[in-house]
């Protein structure tokens, strides 16, 4: 994951009003204390005279500074590194410059200083204001910058977080419409009717019907403790859909169903190509007299897994799949498990009838680990 120069905050100062003066009166003391052990004046009021000095240049320009210095921080720091730095200590120099005048200026008027030139005593006292104001700003800078990134980076976890959180709540949805279609009161009650036309005439394709249904409402159950499944169960999964599918449509649903052995453990979201091919089901054999022929071939192809499903019914695309349909939620689904390395293709047959292509990734699959 790349994180650019994270900018920092616009008219903010990095602490209160109240901690960046104790801050100030800290380093205030230090170097005050610095500065006597190295000159060692010999009166007091030389000694208040480089503190008034230091505390006067810590507030009076080093609030004010860091208050500008946070107006044009976020435009400073959004440049490539080193020239956000080149810039910021430029800022910071101007800066110093300018309070150290100021500070000399404030300490003559107030009869601290004095006997020299104003200009020869700001000259003394500018290399220590400008160690200190280096010190101070560029340290500042340099935290707000590493706490900027910090925050973009949680930022940038938080939003994937979200993106699988949305992902796994439209699996939840797909699971349950899914459950919610099969167990219909009409789907049952056709369901039923069917086994029991079957009984007197055909018993063991009765008992194969039962058996069908009751595995089609376990994997249904059992999918919602899994993020994926194989390909190849899906595929069965689908084969007990359409076989009771066809004990009710009887020769108008005609299908046929080819996973190779080396795609059949691709890693595929649970009711994935059952919702394709109830798609098909729903919309054309459901509305047209003549059934459906549906064909459901997967293959390798470079790096990814691809299975179409092919119907004879009339063509469509994804243009006109209204948002919270089926196919809409299954393309959700597969941007926010594989990050784009899967996708939903559809495409008109050029001898008539429509194709529903799933793109899956051989490599870099999500972990199939429960949520």
């Amino acid at each position: 994951m790349t994180i650019r120069e994270a900018p920092l905050p616009g008219r903010r100062l990095p602490f209160t009003l109240g901690r960046l003066v104790g801050i100030n009166t800290v380093i205030t003391v230090a170097v005050t204390l610095i500065v006597w052990s190295v000159q060692r004046p010999a009166d007091l009021k030389a000694v208040l005279a480089i503190f008034g000095f230091c505390f006067a240049f810590a507030n009076l320009f080093g609030i004010p500074s860091a208050y500008l210095l946070s107006l044009v921080g976020e435009r400073t720091s959004a440049l490539r590194y080193p020239y956000n730095w080149v810039l910021v200590t430029l800022q910071i120099l101007f800066f110093a410059l300018v309070g150290t005048l100021l500070g000399v200026a404030v300490l003559r008027a107030l009869g601290l200083t004095g006997g020299e030139s104003l200009w020869t005593e700001f000259l003394a006292t500018l290399k220590f204001a400008l160690v200190v104001a280096l010190t101070v700003g560029l340290g500042v800078f340099a935290w707000m910058s590493k706490k900027a990134e910090l925050d973009q980076a949680r930022e940038e976890i938080r939003r994937r977080e979200l993106a699988e959180a949305h992902a796994t709540q439209l699996l939840a949805e797909a699971r349950l419409a899914s459950l919610e279609s099969r167990v219909r009161p009409h789907f049952l009650f056709n369901t039923l009717n069917s086994i029991a036309a079957l009984i007197p005439e055909d018993p063991q394709g009765a008992e194969t019907t039962v058996q069908r249904l009751a595995a089609l409402l376990r994997f249904s159950l059992d999918s919602s403790r899994q993020r994926l499944v194989d390909l190849g169960l899906e595929g069965q999964m689908v084969t007990d859909y359409l076989e009771i599918e066809r004990a009710r449509f009887g020769d108008r649903l005609r299908f046929t169903i080819d996973l190779p052995s080396d795609v059949r453990g691709v890693p595929v979201p649970p009711l994935a190509l059952q919702t394709i091919v109830e798609n098909s089901v729903k919309h054309v054999a459901g509305k047209r007299p003549e059934g459906v022929q549906l064909r459901v071939i997967a293959r390798r192809a470079d790096d990814n897994a691809v299975v179409d499903v092919y119907d004879d019914g009339p063509g469509f695309t994804l243009a006109d799949v209204p948002p919270g349909h089926g196919l809409d939620s299954l393309r959700e689904r597969l941007a926010g498990l594989f990050d784009g390395a899967a996708r939903l293709e559809v495409a008109d047959e050029e001898t008539g009838g429509a194709c529903v292509r799933l793109v899956l990734p051989l490599k870099g699959a999500p972990s199939q680990a429960r949520p």
